[in-house]
């Protein structure tokens, strides 16, 4: 990986633009890779498991965002020199390496392609596909966190890559570990069977809709934070009835700031509270038009997000009807 990009085999990085091709990630042999490792100690070694059986391999995914290309800033000749001193005798740029004197890792900036996850994982296999959104969820944890959040020390790779740890021995060498903020997704229904949808002000589409969802704030449960959702964004008092599913992909949204987020979704089915606010209105700057929804009469179109979240809730009903109120587990669109 380096800077959030994976690297696929050189001429493969066009995959991407075509529907039925498959990708692959590229390898390095171990003991090649161990060896540029000893001379590369800001390269990130993230373990991703091991295949076992007859092939008794281990996957190690080798994060290069930060290490350096010899020569890399000096590749391009100075304007003060004239075109035969912009070379050495071998043809290289002043203070630049030859292709052949850099070691593996120093290579694979230029021997591979390198694709962004969201276009690699719809080409790739199963096992691939999450073990580079592992790789490059834990990378893009490394690259935004390298100084302790308590006592400001720099951090080192701990536990295979899966966690950091602080320097400081003084406050302890303490273990740091990537957050995962789950996610509650609210569907109120009335007793008229109307779903409650909300219009977010961030669509460009005005006719685009979808359920009420937001993240679980320190303190909450998760029931709490689908109560609290409800009544922020569109103003109307719900309690939770069912624990739908509980749904994790391997997918990640990219937002306008640059934010990478993978969730972990948990659906409740709500109803109105006895009592309570049953008029919908826009509670917060997240909506600007929230409603009541005829089951058999939803808006077109609904979030992208929307119809997958509703054909759980439609299969979770189903099984209700048929005296199985177990809750759903979905990963990565499976149920388990």
């Amino acid at each position: 990986m380096r800077g959030g990009l994976l690297a696929v085999p050189r001429g493969q990085g066009n995959a991407v633009n075509y529907a039925s091709a498959n990708m692959r990630l590229s390898t390095l042999p171990g003991a090649y890779a161990g060896s540029a490792l000893a001379v590369h100690p800001e390269v990130v070694p993230i373990f991703l498991g091991s295949y076992g059986a007859l092939r008794n391999e281990h996957v190690v995914a080798l994060d290069i965002t930060r290490m350096s290309t010899p020569g890399a800033a000096s590749a391009i000749p100075s304007p003060s020199l004239g075109a035969d001193a912009a070379f050495d005798a071998d043809g290289n740029a002043p203070g630049a390496v030859a292709p052949d004197r850099l070691d593996m890792l120093e290579q694979a900036v230029e021997r591979f392609d390198w694709v962004d996850l969201r276009g690699f994982a719809a080409h790739a296999n199963a096992r691939e596909a999450g073990q580079a959104t592992t790789a490059v969820t834990l990378s893009i944890w490394y690259a935004g966190q390298r100084f302790c959040p308590s006592c400001g020390a720099p951090v080192k790779a701990a536990m295979g890559g899966w966690s950091q740890r602080c320097t400081n021995a003084g406050d302890g060498n303490r273990l740091l570990f990537p957050r995962i903020e789950p996610a509650v997704i609210t569907a109120i229904v009335d007793s008229q069977d109307r779903l409650l949808l909300q219009h977010n002000s961030a669509w460009r589409n005005p006719l685009l809709y979808s359920v009420s969802a937001g993240f679980v704030e320190a303190g909450e449960n998760l029931e709490h934070a689908a109560r609290r959702e409800a009544k922020e964004e569109t103003g109307i008092d719900a309690v939770v009835t069912d624990l739908v599913a509980v749904t994790s992909s391997s997918r990640v949204i990219t937002y306008a700031n640059g934010d990478n987020t993978m969730y972990m979704d948990h659906s409740f089915l709500c109803a109105l509270k006895p009592g309570g606010n049953a008029e919908p209105y826009v509670g917060d700057e997240e909506s600007l038009n929230v409603g009541w929804f005829e089951l058999d009469d939803l808006p077109e179109p609904l979030a992208a997000s929307t119809v997958e979240r509703l054909k759980l809730f439609r299969r979770y009903l189903d099984n209700k009807r048929r005296g199985d109120a177990h809750a759903l587990f979905v990963a990565d669109g499976v149920q388990r």
